[in-house]
């Protein structure tokens, strides 16, 4: 599960991110998915809606890269059916 580290004064924060909603605009369209975190660099995409596009899938991976996650699954119902390596 990835988490975010940070120090606010004296206090160390540890911040668990167990899902994420993500949209990506356009102006050809938008994209936007549920990402539940998999493992300590991974997430499970299961619900993506919208236009996935080259400029949106490149999008992904930035936001992939800056986040620290280093392979998203994608799955269609129940199974993972597509992975992405970053």
């Amino acid at each position: 599960m990835s988490y975010q580290v940070m120090k606010l004064n004296d206090v160390e924060v540890e911040e668990y991110i167990t899902a994420r909603i993500v949209r990506l605009k356009t102006p050809e369209g938008m994209f936007k998915f549920i990402a539940q975190s998999e493992g300590v660099d991974g997430v499970t995409v299961y619900l993506g809606h919208g236009n996935l596009s080259t400029a949106i899938k490149v999008a992904i991976r930035q936001w992939a890269e800056l986040r620290g996650i280093k392979h998203i699954d994608w799955g269609r119902g129940r199974d993972v059916d597509t992975s992405m390596k970053m």
